[in-house]
Order: C-alpha cells, then sequence, then structure tokens
C-alpha cells in the first residue's frame, strides 16, 4: 500500500468511526428516553409529513402547523426520503452523524495542499492527519450530534466543501455546494456572503477587480445570499411565524434579540460568553486566533450565538456551533501557516521539526479540551445512556397503537410515535385515540397535575385503560367506560428489588418507617444533585397523612427544596399509606444544582405541614443524613458534618443561662443583590422559660436601622428556645433579605419576648450585642 493509500485509509478510518460512534451513542440515548419531542419530532413529524403529502406539517401544541412558521429548512426534503429505506427516526440520527464525519475530507485536502509543500520546508503528510482528528474531536461539532436531530448539522461539510472548490477555482462545484448551503435553512445563506466576500475581495476592498473571474463569482454569491436570506426570513417565515406565533419576525429573531444592537454590548460582560468564545477557539488548539480573517466567514453565526438571549446558543451544548467548527478549522490551518512562516523570518529557516512541535501542541490542547468537554470515552463528561427494564418495556406499548391513529404520548415518548399525521405531546391530548405516559418523566409538569389528569381520564368514563406497567399508562378513548383502577404492576417503578445503597442506614420513623440508605446520582458537569433514598415498612397500611420529607439545605441551614412543592414522583402515586409490609420503595429527589456546600436531611411528617414529625429511633424528629462538598467535578460525600464550615468561637453571655458561642459572617464585601445569612451557634445551661424571639439589625454609623430580621430560632426547621436541651449546642440560621443598599454597617442582636416586647438583657446589663461590621457593595 503506497503512502497516499495509507493517509486515506486512515482518514477513511476516521470517518467511519465517527460515523459509527455517534450514531450508536445517539440511538442508545433515543432508546432509553433521552430524547424528546424538542427538537427531535417536531422535525422528525415533518418530514415523515411530508414525504406523505403534507408539507412540513408538523403538530405544534394542540393544532397542526407547518414547520416553515418556525424555520425554511429545505434540505430536509430530500433528506425525508431516507424514511423509504427505513420507516425510523434513528435513520436520521445516522445520516447526521455522517454528515458531520465528512467534514473531515475537505480539511485533509486543505491541510494537504497549504502544508505539505509551503517555502523550504515540507511537513510529513501523515502529521496532517491531525487536523482531521482535531475536526472529529471538536466538542462543538460533537455536541451536535447528541441535540437530537437539526438541520445546522448539514450545513458544516458543504461549507468546507464550498470553500475547498472555491480557493481551487473549481466554480462550478463551489456554486453546488453554496446551494446546499443555502437549502439547509433561512439564516444560512449568510455564510455564503461571507464565503463570496471572500472569493472577491479577500475582505479587503483594494481587492475589487471586476475583470476577475473570482470577483464575479464572489459579488455572485453575495448577492444571491442576501437575496436568497431576504425571501427566506422575510418573504416566507416571517408571514407565517405572524400567524402562527404573533411575531412580527421569526420567533428566534423576535424572542432571543434586542432589536437595537446598543443593547447587546452590555451581554459581553457575561463571562460564559468569553468561556464560550475562549472554548470554540481550544477545540483548534489557539490555531486559528493566527488567521483572524478567515474567522470572518462565520462572523454571522458569531454574532448570533456571542449575543443571543437564549444560553443554548452560547453553551456550546447544542447545535448552534456547528458550523462555527468549519470555519475554526480553516482558519486553523492557515493559522498553522501563519505560525510556520513567522518562524521561518525569526529563525531563517523552516525545519520539519517546527512544524510537527507547533502541530503537535495544538493538537495536545485541542485533545485536553475534548476530555472536558467532549462526547466520547475520552472526555469525563460523557453521559452513558444505559437501557433498563423500565425503558426496555416501552416497547411493549407502542405495539398497541395503530399506527396510523392520532396519539398523544408525554415528551419522551413522543419522538417514538411520531410517524403519523397527529402526535401530541402530553398532557395535551385534544383529538387523540391513544394517550401513552411515562409518569416518571413529564417535563415542565408538576406530578399532582399529571396524577390529576390521568386519574381523571380514568374516572370520567371517556377512556379505556389498556394497560399500565411500572409508571407506564396507556389509554383508548372509548364511550361508557366504567371508572378504573390502576394494577399493582403499575407502581413497580416505585419499588427496588434487593436494594444495595451506596450509603447505607438504619434510621427508624416512628417505629413504623426504616430508611435503609441512599443512592447519590451526582451529573458532574452540570453540577445536577439527585439522591435515592430506599425505605421499608414493618406495618401496613400506614396512616394516610404521613409524608416523607427528603431535604436538601445549605451550610447555612437555609432549605434549597421544598418538598411538599417538588415532592417525589414514587410517593405521588404510590403514597407510605399503600405500602406493603416488608417491600423496599424508592423516592428520587429533583436534579438541583445544590451549591459548594450543602447537607441533606430526612423526616416523616403528619400532615402537610412539617411542623409535625415522627419521632427518630437515633432521636429528635429530624437528622441529617450526608453533608455535601463540591469541588469542581468531584462532589465529596461526608458523614453528617454541621456545619462544614464552622462558626468562630465566642462567648456572649444572656441572663437564664444563654450563652452565644459562635458567630459566621459571610466574607466581606458582600454582593448588594444577595441575600446576607448569618449563622450562630446558642448553648443554654438551663431549660428556658420562654421562646424568644431573635432580632438581627444592620445599622449605618448613625445607629439607623438599614435592614432587621426578627424571627424564631431556625436551622432548617424552626426550633424554638423551650425545646433545648441544657448544655446540647444549637445552630441557628437568620437572613437579612436582598436587595441590600451598598455602605459600611455594624450588626447587632438581641433577644425579646414576642409577647411583651420585653428585651432579654446580656449579664453586662446592654440588650444587644455587635456581632461585627460588614461592607456592602
Amino acid at each position: 500500500m503506497n503512502h497516499t493509500r495509507l493517509q486515506y485509509t486512515i482518514l477513511a478510518i476516521f470517518i467511519l468511526a465517527f460515523t459509527v460512534y455517534f450514531s450508536a451513542y445517539t440511538i442508545q440515548r433515543h432508546d432509553t428516553l433521552h430524547s424528546y419531542t424538542a427538537d427531535l419530532s417536531l422535525i422528525d413529524q415533518a418530514m415523515w409529513n411530508t414525504l406523505h403529502g403534507r408539507f412540513m406539517e408538523a403538530t405544534w401544541g394542540d393544532h397542526q402547523q407547518p414547520r416553515t412558521a418556525e424555520h425554511f429548512e429545505p434540505i430536509l426534503i430530500p433528506l425525508a426520503a431516507l424514511f423509504w429505506l427505513w420507516d425510523d427516526v434513528r435513520i436520521l440520527l445516522i445520516a447526521q452523524a455522517f454528515a458531520l464525519a465528512i467534514g473531515a475530507l475537505p480539511i485533509f485536502w486543505l491541510a494537504k495542499r497549504e502544508l505539505s509543500h509551503y517555502s523550504r520546508f515540507t511537513i510529513h503528510d501523515s502529521l496532517l492527519l491531525l487536523f482531521p482528528a482535531m475536526y472529529l474531536l471538536a466538542p462543538p461539532l460533537q455536541a451536535a450530534t447528541v441535540a437530537d436531530f437539526h438541520a445546522d448539522p448539514f450545513v458544516v461539510a458543504p461549507l468546507l466543501f464550498a470553500f475547498w472548490y472555491a480557493t481551487e477555482k473549481r466554480w462550478g462545484w463551489m456554486w453546488f455546494w453554496a446551494l446546499i448551503i443555502m437549502l439547509v435553512k433561512e439564516n444560512m445563506p449568510t455564510l455564503v456572503v461571507m464565503l463570496g466576500l471572500f472569493v472577491g475581495f479577500r475582505f479587503r476592498v483594494s481587492n475589487f477587480k471586476l475583470k476577475n473571474p473570482e470577483t464575479r463569482h464572489g459579488i455572485g454569491l453575495v448577492a444571491v445570499g442576501i437575496l436568497w436570506f431576504a425571501v427566506a426570513t422575510f418573504a416566507i417565515v416571517a408571514p407565517l411565524a405572524q400567524r402562527y406565533f404573533g411575531t412580527d419576525a421569526p420567533i428566534y429573531l423576535a424572542s432571543r434579540f434586542s432589536p437595537n444592537p446598543l443593547d447587546w454590548l452590555p451581554l459581553l460582560r457575561d463571562p460564559a460568553r468569553w468561556r464560550y468564545l475562549l472554548g470554540l477557539l481550544a477545540t483548534t488548539g489557539g490555531l486559528a486566533i493566527f488567521a483572524p480573517h478567515y474567522l470572518l466567514l462565520g462572523l454571522p453565526i458569531f454574532i448570533a450565538n456571542t449575543f443571543s438571549n437564549y444560553p443554548g446558543q452560547f453553551s456550546g451544548e447544542q447545535h448552534y456551533s456547528a458550523p462555527l467548527v468549519a470555519v475554526l478549522m480553516i482558519a486553523a490551518i492557515y493559522g498553522t501557516k501563519n505560525i510556520i512562516r513567522i518562524s521561518s523570518r525569526i529563525t531563517h529557516h523552516a525545519s520539519r521539526r517546527q512544524s510537527f512541535i507547533i502541530i503537535l501542541i495544538a493538537f495536545t490542547i485541542a485533545t485536553f479540551y475534548h476530555t472536558q468537554m467532549g462526547w466520547t470515552p475520552l472526555s469525563r463528561r460523557t453521559e452513558i445512556y444505559t437501557a433498563t427494564p423500565h425503558t426496555r418495556l416501552l416497547s411493549r406499548f407502542t405495539a398497541q397503537i395503530p399506527p396510523d391513529a392520532p396519539v398523544s404520548a408525554s415528551a419522551a415518548i413522543n419522538p417514538h410515535l411520531a410517524h403519523r399525521t397527529v402526535a401530541y405531546t402530553f398532557p395535551t391530548v385534544k383529538n387523540a385515540d391513544f394517550v401513552l405516559v411515562d409518569v416518571t418523566d413529564v417535563p415542565g409538569k408538576h406530578p399532582n397535575d399529571v396524577r390529576a389528569t390521568l386519574l381523571s381520564m380514568l374516572d370520567s368514563g371517556g377512556w379505556q385503560l389498556l394497560d399500565a406497567a411500572d409508571g407506564f399508562i396507556l389509554l383508548k378513548k372509548s364511550d361508557g367506560t366504567t371508572p378504573q383502577s390502576l394494577p399493582d404492576a403499575f407502581f413497580d417503578f416505585a419499588r427496588a428489588e434487593n436494594p444495595v445503597p451506596q450509603y447505607p442506614l438504619d434510621i427508624i420513623f416512628g417505629g413504623k418507617i426504616h430508611l435503609l440508605g441512599f443512592d447519590v446520582l451526582d451529573a458532574p458537569f452540570e453540577q445536577q444533585t439527585r439522591a435515592r433514598f430506599y425505605w421499608q415498612t414493618s406495618e401496613s397500611p400506614l396512616p394516610a397523612d404521613v409524608r416523607l420529607w427528603t431535604q436538601f439545605y445549605s451550610d447555612n441551614g437555609i432549605p434549597l427544596s421544598d418538598p411538599m412543592l417538588q415532592p417525589a414522583v414514587e410517593t405521588v402515586w404510590y403514597p407510605p399509606e399503600k405500602w406493603r409490609a416488608g417491600e423496599t420503595i424508592h423516592t428520587t429527589t429533583l436534579p438541583q444544582n445544590l451549591g459548594n456546600e450543602f447537607h441533606a436531611a430526612v423526616a416523616a411528617v403528619l400532615g402537610d405541614s412539617p411542623a409535625v414529625r415522627l419521632p427518630l429511633s437515633t432521636g429528635g424528629d429530624w437528622a441529617t443524613v450526608a453533608s455535601f462538598r463540591r469541588d469542581g467535578w468531584s462532589l465529596q460525600v461526608l458523614p453528617p458534618t454541621v456545619p462544614l464550615s464552622p462558626p468562630e468561637k465566642t462567648d456572649i453571655a444572656f441572663e437564664n443561662g444563654l450563652r452565644l458561642t459562635g458567630i459566621r459572617l459571610p466574607p466581606s464585601p458582600h454582593p448588594a443583590s444577595e441575600p446576607l445569612a448569618i449563622v450562630l451557634r446558642w448553648e443554654t445551661s438551663a431549660p428556658l422559660p420562654i421562646d424568644y424571639t431573635i432580632f438581627l439589625h444592620m445599622t449605618d454609623a448613625d445607629g439607623n436601622v438599614i435592614a432587621q430580621n426578627d424571627a424564631q430560632p431556625r436551622w432548617l426547621f424552626e426550633n424554638p428556645m423551650t425545646r433545648w436541651q441544657p448544655g446540647q449546642p444549637v445552630l441557628d440560621s437568620h437572613t437579612l433579605a436582598a436587595p441590600l443598599p451598598p455602605g459600611n454597617y455594624r450588626l447587632r442582636l438581641g433577644l425579646y419576648n414576642w409577647q411583651t416586647l420585653e428585651r432579654l438583657p446580656l449579664s453586662d446589663g446592654q440588650d444587644t450585642v455587635e456581632l461585627g461590621t460588614i461592607r456592602i457593595k
């Protein structure tokens, strides 16, 4: 095998590996119920309906509307023909992966032409394979495969091919690929405009020479691109957007951008946008910055993503940045050329060793960035999608729905049923004949509302229960059906068979409910944390008013979640009163960003208020079961250590044997926009006869009270002083609400009888004590 053939064999392996891996990865993601109506069904269904004579029609809310009301994407029409090969949404995921992978070919061509024989040095051709490798490792490119399915990824390879053929002066092929670019989406002709400016003028007015074919083709690209953009955006999408969304412009323009560009400038103060731009440069190991004028090829997309008020556009986590990877790689190749040219001028010679070092350093940086942000096993942020008995059960339910029946399905099931004329997303039902819901995952809807809706349908007589198991419910529209009950198998999603908790516990509430332990389910990249708790009961039935209370709270003793507003789905459907003696039940908290230091607490409460709690076998009526400290990607799970940042020791004596033994003030200066939390530690030498109220005053230099808080002692739950045990330290938290006026202030504390307003004196006769000073800015 000759050297060139070997290079192309390796390149083909790169392309095939990317296609196979991301096809398998995204299909597994889909099969395990991690793809959703938005955006997989919304695009897939429009393509399927187009193939069946209903041009770009999709179910939007409770009605049918053309996808062109949101975007004009003619490229989807020929792609819809793929359904003739396999009538399944998964073929789109395969096509998307291949469309991105094939962009590695023109990148290799470009690197080979520009860098193989330049000036007085030669780069070994095999080294040039690092450029397509760098492209395929780019996290924004890989993110486009994982973000369901969109038209945008189909512009990446055509842009690279168009640039290649333009620089080869093969005008016919350049125009062919420019046409493909414009077919992708209504905003993509702006890339053709930038390509035209490059072809015709190299972005310099001084290069304007009308007799040159480059100039004529460049002008043609600019003119056609502007015309196509104007027609697609304002003559096609805008009128439909006004009709269906009530906006004067395409909905993404109307909702994501201020009409006044001057309002965009303050957005540059947002660190997230700068991290986004630096991350894009990191995909090329910084090489792209050395050919900045080539980055102008992607200027419209750079501007749109950077100044959008939708975080997904400047996160690098969705499909929006995929076109920029093509531009960045072009700039990286020419940036490498510029670096070597400068190096040769400085050293008066250029060697293969210099070029090897430059490219290797850049590739190392790009690879490191991939390990932080990419989507392959090399990256620590890659999510693993594992099939479970629950996800494998879906096919049993979908097989019972006729292929042409209007259906309403929860958002993660909808993409599995979208190849039909009408497919609503539950809880929208309207004209559906079948309803299929996975109660464990109904995004944006409170579990209580989901339960109320489905039980109402079961009781209405208008729906027949066809099947229910492990959290899935399948209903069929029917007349005259008597009220129906869910079978016991439906509640299996709340049961755990022989669990082995990560963190075992042995806590019994009221002598009846046993907490066996918990698992920590952490997503370090998003810094979202959940906990799954395992419970058993020794008797059945339990009282109807028993509620499990699992709650995270901050190191200031402040609740970070509310179990009443955010109940576990499992106990909404299968409350403790229905549990059978001996069976194990698991409950899972919702994912939350809980900060860097927090704790998990448990209780069993009676009724809808946490004030009445069952006693614990370990003493007290609630318990902290773990403390957590996050350090970047690492989440430490610690034994209960409350607080993690202890108060500074002090000894301030009040009458009646009460002492303030610890104070923790927030760091100074403190942001005016954030609440100011103060942690206190108390101890009493004798039982206290009165539930004193604690007041906290923030005063200025003249003694004026600028902010105050009057409250009973509280650490997660209210803890009145008459309940305090002598000799036992008691933590207490008080907060001054934001916003706070900037300035320098003193913090003073005192106690009073709320019934008489009489203050409790300190041992020195004073009735307030200064805790310290704070600067608010």
